[in-house]
This record gives C-alpha cells, structure tokens and sequence, in this order.
C-alpha cells in the first residue's frame, strides 16, 4: 500500500444542516441542445418525482470548492488555480495522492413553508418565473433572444452536508461545537 496518509478508518459524521434563501431569481443548471421556437431553452433542473425545484449537491460542492481555492490559492492567476492546498484535497478529496473526500454534500430540495409559499402565488411555470434575456454578437450586432426559467426570489432550500470525523480527538471536539448563526 503506498504512503497515501494511510487511509483511516471512520469514527463518525458530522451532520451540518440549514436553509439557504435565494435574494434573487436564479437558474440551475445548462441550456437544452434543442428548444423550440418561442419556447423557454434553459429550464431548471427539477426532482423527478415532485418536480419542484432542487439544487444538486454536486453543484454545491464545486462552487464551494473553488471559492476556497481561489480565497487559499498562492498563484492563482487568469482563473487557473495551479494546486489546491492540503486542507481543500482533505476536504474535497483527491486524486493524487489519493485522498478521500471528507466533506460529503447532499441535493437541496424546497422547504415546506416555500411549498405553501407557490401554492398561493401564480408563476409562469410550476414553481418558476421566466426571463427573457438577450446576447448581442460584438462582430454583426446581430441579437441572439433566449428565455431562461429561474427558481424565483424568496425560494428557500434545506442545505445538509456530512463531515466524516476520522479520529477519536475530533469526535470528542465537536461534541462541544456551538456554530455561529448567520443573518
């Protein structure tokens, strides 16, 4: 086995939870390769089941990644972080050396109270507001209207992500761990 910083053994989780409150409409995720003709070509990513709006935990956890990079980075230049500090590989894991992520994020999914919230309201889509944007070629001045569905203001999204505790030192210390809350 090679000298990874000898993979250790799971002690515990650290369950972190809370909401995350959109101040502004917002997409979630990529354009459609194919839209219609006056139809929207950027919907948001929905829940199968429910279809209501969800934010991936994989988008979470990259946004969440490079900021910390990019705030801990000695030489980032032209967005390019040349290589991530020890303590984001710990977090986030890594590929070489091969370190396991420690931070493991779940998808976001809508509150109860922003449930009750659409059931009084009418939107564009379910759950949805669409806004139209336009990009103008620098080159012809040709115009290029698209419409986008975004999750709209005021959406609230439980926020849950597991921190796995690798040693009996860090099970005891955040036995004790009192988190700051934020307004």
């Amino acid at each position: 086995m090679e000298n990874n910083d000898k993979l250790k053994s799971l002690r515990g989780k650290l369950l972190i939870t809370g909401t995350i409150k959109l101040e502004t409409g917002m997409h979630i995720g990529a354009s459609n390769d194919f839209a219609p003709i006056g139809s929207v070509d950027t919907p948001f990513i929905r829940d199968v089941v429910s279809q209501e709006p969800i934010i991936p935990g994989s988008s979470i956890k990259g946004k969440l990644r490079t900021l910390l990079a990019k705030s801990h980075c000695d030489d980032y230049i032209m967005n390019e972080i040349k290589a991530d500090k020890e303590e984001i590989k710990r977090l986030f894991g890594s590929v070489n050396p091969v370190k396991p992520a420690r931070l493991q994020f779940y998808d976001l999914f809508i509150t109860d109270e922003t449930r009750q919230l659409f059931a009084n309201i009418e939107t564009d889509t379910y759950m949805g507001e669409i806004k139209f944007e336009n990009t103008i070629n620098r080159v012809d001045g040709s115009a290029n209207p698209r419409q986008i569905e975004r999750v709209p203001a005021g959406t609230v999204f439980t926020f849950k992500v597991a921190y796995n505790i690798e040693s009996e030192a860090e099970a005891v210390s955040y036995t004790h761990l009192t988190l700051p809350t934020i307004a």
